[in-house]
Formats: structure tokens, sequence, C-alpha cells
């Protein structure tokens, strides 16, 4: 058997009285060449195809996960197996190693691929108790306007978070929601306290409100080089034949419009809002001709000058 469990091999041993050293065996005991091995020989014994998982039953905590060792007949050695679980709720399995989802049972087949041959494991996952309710940082800074959502952990590891409410000490300098979303009011300090309904567990965290600093604003167009400044709300650009436009921001809160059809002298307007207010700027469109255009331009004009020089020759010739 393998270190890891997963591959064994079997054979057939005939155990013989060893003869004595001064002993030799005499030439009848030889088998002749035409001889054949007896039922008994490893040769001639019948190997039952199986493969055996070697728990019946393991048991896991929610949020852990296990190997499964099992044992291959000779003949399955290469093959693939394929790896279900009854109840994904409560546990997966891949490659053999299962992870505890949720409390509950679920049954764990491993099959020959392509084979009616297969093996159970019975999972048990446990609920984990509850200890206690921790913050995933200890102290956290955020400025004037923004907000964050704080990260809360249960202890131990994989057991569920309760009911929860929140609180703030200071609502002129924060302001928390019920799912744990703070805001920065004013410059300053404050504690938000979390806390299970029934008040056996809470957890603290300091939080420092920063004065809000105004980001840069940054639109991009994709494909042109064009400046933003935001002192300039009008600006110029001259595309090619695009139907659209790609435009980014680093601001989340936008708003485009005029983009879905850009004709010559055409407007896109596109506002931004962020802590300041609203900024809006202007792009005119400015398409430029193609060569077609252009060649198609100066064929019509020489015959606008032809058909001219013709009419005048013509009545040059009647006078």
């Amino acid at each position: 058997t393998t270190n890891d469990g997963r591959y064994s091999a079997y054979t057939d041993v005939t155990v013989i009285n060893r003869p004595s050293s001064s002993s030799k065996p005499s030439s009848s005991s030889k088998p002749s060449s035409s001889s054949k091995p007896s039922s008994s020989s490893s040769s001639g014994s019948s190997i039952s195809s199986s493969i055996d998982i070697i728990k019946d039953t393991i048991e896991l905590n929610k949020g852990s996960e296990e190997k499964l060792e099992y044992n291959l007949s000779q003949d399955l050695t290469d093959s693939i197996i394929i790896w279900k679980s009854s109840n994904t709720d409560v546990a997966v399995v891949k490659n053999g190693i299962v992870s505890a989802i949720s409390d509950g049972e679920a049954t764990i087949t491993a099959t020959i691929n392509g084979k009616d041959i297969k093996d159970t494991c019975k999972v048990i996952v446990k609920k984990l108790d509850l200890t206690g309710i921790v913050f995933e940082d200890e102290s956290l800074s955020i400025s004037v306007g923004k907000t964050l959502k704080l990260t809360l952990n249960a202890l131990p590891s994989g057991a569920d978070l309760p009911s929860l409410k929140w609180d703030v000490d200071n609502k002129d300098i924060l302001s928390v929601s019920d799912e744990g979303v703070i805001k920065g009011i004013n410059v300053g300090e404050a504690v938000v306290t979390v806390s299970s309904m029934d008040g056996k567990y809470s957890a603290s965290i300091n939080i420092v409100v920063t004065p809000y600093v105004s980001e840069p604003i940054e639109i991009n167009v994709e494909g042109y080089d064009l400046n933003f400044d935001e002192n300039t709300y009008s600006y110029t650009l001259k595309i090619k034949n695009e139907k659209s436009l790609k435009i980014t921001s680093n601001v989340k809160d936008i708003s485009i419009k005029g983009n879905d059809k850009l004709e010559n002298g055409s407007l896109i307007t596109i506002t931004v809002f962020n802590n300041d207010g609203s900024k809006t700027y202007n792009i005119k469109i400015e398409k430029s001709k193609s060569y077609v255009y252009i060649f198609i331009s100066v064929i019509s004009l020489l015959l606008v000058i032809n058909i001219i020089r013709i009419v005048l020759k013509k009545k040059k010739n009647n006078e």
C-alpha cells in the first residue's frame, strides 16, 4: 500500500518448510517443462475488482475538511475515480477531499469511471457552538462622507453569527446601520459596539474619522488622448466613424448622455457625482471626413465645373 493509502496491490504467498542446508533437491523434484501450476498459485487465483474507502463514517466541524483514504484492487490502480456528494448543502467533495459546509449528514460516493464499482462514506457535519464574536480589524479610519462595511467574525471559525444589534457612542462623529455599515460625519473618534440580541456576546472597535480629501476626477475616452481639467467643462473631440465611445471614470456615480448617436456637431454630456456635489462636462463631436467622402466631393465639384463650362460654351456658340 502506498503511503497516502490510495493504491494497494495483492498477491498470494505459499509458505513451505525450509530444507536443511545439507539437503539438496533431487532432480525429480524439478517440474518438467510441460507441467502447469496448481490452482493455488498466484497466477491461477482470481482477484475481485473493488474500491474500499477506509472509513465508513467521518465527523467534521463546519468549515473543516478531510481527505478520504481508500484502497484499490490491483486491476484498478490506473482507474479514474468519480466523487459525488448526496447533499452539497452539507458537504462537498473534490478529488477525495471532503469540505464541511453546514451541519447535517451527507453520503460521499466514490465510483470507478465507466464501471459499476463503488463505495460510500457517511459524513456527519457538526454545528459549532458560538463562543464569541470579534472584529476583523482592531481599529479603522475613514474620511468624512465615506462609507465602509465592518467585518465581524464568529468564534470559533465556522460557527454561525447570531442576530446582531449595532451602536455607536458618538453619533455626531459617525453613524452605523443595522448591517454594520459606518459613515463618517465629522472629524473625530467614535467606538462602534456590536452585540448579540441576547446580550451574551459583544465586540467593539475604535473608528477615527479624518477630514475629507477630494479625489481628482478622472475621465477617460478609450482611444483618444483627452485630458480633463476639473476647472474646464467644455471640450472638442475629433473622432473617426465610431457610433459610440467607451468612456470610463474613477467616480462610480456617473451619468453619460448623447453617446449613443454620434454625429458631427453632436454633444456628449458627462455628469459625475461625488462628495463635492456634481460636475458636468460637455464634449462636442467633430467627425473626420473620410477619404471616400473627400474623393466624392472632389468628383462632384469637377462635374459641376464641367457642366458650367459646357453651358457657357453653348451660350457663346448661340451668340
